[in-house]
């Protein structure tokens, strides 16, 4: 009677989940590990019976071929991109066309958790095939704030050892800890006990060892395998005649001055402040050598909230509508500069705006 009570009364979701539906946003994809369910509902907290499209991601779906007369923006990231009403897409699409880029569609290829790796990896497995003319990176704050709390090996993908830990994966089953998979059956166990089998499962503490965690060498290769991968973005973006450009987003430890929302993120997560600060400035470094030696399109958005006294993030990573239109108002400033929407700008007052420039 206490499992079926606890099965009834107790959340099995944690905020996070009930925020993104992982049932929907993270669904095994070939290669880049996991991302939308095709034509998965959303459910609530976004608009009513709204669904990811048949790729897999939020927004109106990139068709082939493209328009000739489109100009197609297609923006990369996690869940920053994904989420939002309105998205960041959404938002940038809205600032390019106030530039006078005409005929400009940005499409949404968030996917909650990813890392720049499987970002990489999308681009070059389904993004390529859809004849970008920019290709927009905004990620980062995963590739630092994961290792630093779940799977410590940089570059991998979200919890990537939990899928390590799979029995069927394992060499020899008998090795497996039975009882405890026998025992993670039940709401009530899993409810008073998580810490008996993330150790069981999981033994975090022994590969954060392994890996040298919180080490010079750790933080070193953090920041170096997030910086490698806007190179490895660059070079396939432009092999397929895009142009590419990549932005590195804020956290709320890179905010001088907090709102009291934030005040009390930032006091509930203090002991990681340092190490992400760390991070960024070694970021920030090998950004500057990425963007003299091989001429990357690469932007440091960490303090683009600088001066700003009120609430803009709703969590470490996350902000709501005025922090995103800000960062697209941002990006809307470099893309129009830097790559062929310039072109395109000043034509813009000539051309007329298609369907899909327009958000029909």
């Amino acid at each position: 009677m206490l499992e079926l009570a606890a099965r009834w009364l107790v959340v099995g979701r944690t905020p996070f989940e009930a925020r993104f539906p992982v049932d929907a946003v993270r669904g095994p994809v070939p290669y880049s590990m996991f991302g939308g369910v095709p034509n998965a509902a959303l459910g609530a907290g976004y608009d009513v019976a709204e669904r990811l499209n048949s790729q897999g991601y939020r927004g109106r779906e990139a068709t082939e071929p493209k328009p000739p007369d489109e100009l197609r923006v297609v923006v990369l990231g996690g869940s920053t991109v994904f989420e939002g009403e309105p998205t960041l897409p959404e938002l940038l699409e809205q600032e390019l066309q106030k530039r006078g880029v005409a005929n400009v569609a940005c499409f949404n290829f968030g996917v909650v958790s990813s890392v720049s790796g499987m970002e990489v990896s999308r681009l070059l497995f389904e993004v390529t095939d859809l004849q970008p003319d920019v290709v927009v990176f905004y990620d980062g704050g995963n590739d630092l704030l994961l290792p630093a709390v779940y799977d410590p090996r940089p570059g991998y993908p979200f919890n990537f050892v939990v899928y390590e830990s799979n029995p069927l994966l394992h060499q020899n089953p008998a090795s497996f800890p039975s009882f405890a998979l026998f025992a993670y059956g039940s709401q009530v166990l899993r409810t008073v006990a998580p810490a008996f089998f993330e150790k069981t499962f999981v033994d975090l503490a022994s590969l954060r060892r392994k890996v040298g965690y919180e080490s010079e060498g750790w933080k070193a290769s953090i920041a170096s395998t997030y910086v490698k991968n806007l190179g490895r973005g660059h070079h396939l973006a432009r092999a397929w005649g895009a142009d590419f450009v990549a932005f590195f987003q804020p956290l709320v430890f890179y905010k001088p001055d907090h709102g009291p929302v934030e005040s009390a993120i930032v006091a509930q997560s203090s002991e990681m402040g340092p190490l992400l600060v760390d991070l960024r400035d070694r970021v920030q470094k090998d950004m500057g050598v990425l963007r003299e030696r091989e001429g990357v399109a690469v932007y440091d958005l960490s303090g683009v909230y600088d001066g700003i006294k009120s609430d803009i993030f709703v969590d470490l990573v996350h902000t709501g509508p005025r922090g995103r239109e800000i960062i697209a108002r941002s990006m809307a400033q470099e893309l129009v500069a830097r790559t062929s929407l310039r072109a395109r700008a000043a034509l813009g007052p000539r051309l007329a705006p298609t369907k899909a420039a327009s958000g029909g």
